[in-house]
């Protein structure tokens, strides 16, 4: 097995995102589906294509993530209307949270994990990936000019720079928390 994939499912299971083994696991990229929240993952499976998927899936506020199942289009779309459902204000965390499950919050938490588990950076997002702009995206992220990054800090993940209001949190590419814990809708209590 890659060194790097198998650090990388052994990192997901230590933060608690069920990753889980499977022969010829394939769901909307090749390799690896999501399935009620977890992973499933083939040992032909990039590091990177596991590490973008589980990044749509760590920003989720923990009680909604078990809606993510397949196409990350459909989880989002149920997320949303669980949040509706609740008639929350725009600015409160939980909608704030639910919000950052996109291809660019995706893209920015799976680089963060990739440099925090020293995956070499080629790895963490390949040159053909975004269309043949890997590189590119590799270079907003190493510069914090990538827009995911800004939906980390509003997910409550981090601050995109030194100098950035929020001074209880760490500078990206540093997470205070991998997993977006569940929030309290009625009380704005973070419980975990």
């Amino acid at each position: 097995m890659d060194t790097h994939l198998s650090n990388a499912i052994a990192f997901l299971n230590h933060i608690g995102l069920k990753t889980t083994i499977v022969d010829d696991a394939t769901g909307f990229v090749a390799h690896c589906r999501i399935v009620e929240g977890s992973l499933e993952v083939d040992l032909r499976c990039p590091v990177s294509d596991l590490l973008h998927e589980a990044g749509h899936l760590a920003p989720c506020p923990a009680q909604f993530r078990h809606l993510f199942s397949g196409n990350i289009g459909h989880g989002q779309k149920a997320l949303m209307s669980e949040i509706s459902r609740l008639s929350l204000p725009p600015d409160h965390p939980l909608s704030r949270a639910a919000l950052q499950t996109g291809e660019a919050e995706a893209t920015a938490w799976s680089w963060s994990a990739g440099i925090f588990l020293g995956i070499p950076h080629e790895l963490i997002i390949q040159d053909a990936a975004f269309y043949g702009d890997g590189a590119l995206e590799r270079l907003r992220l190493l510069t914090s000019s990538h827009y995911g990054i800004n939906g980390l800090q509003h997910a409550g993940l981090c601050r995109v720079r030194e100098s950035s209001v929020r001074k209880d949190l760490p500078v990206y590419p540093s997470l205070a928390f991998w997993l977006q814990p569940a929030i309290e809708p009625l009380t704005e209590k973070v419980y975990g």
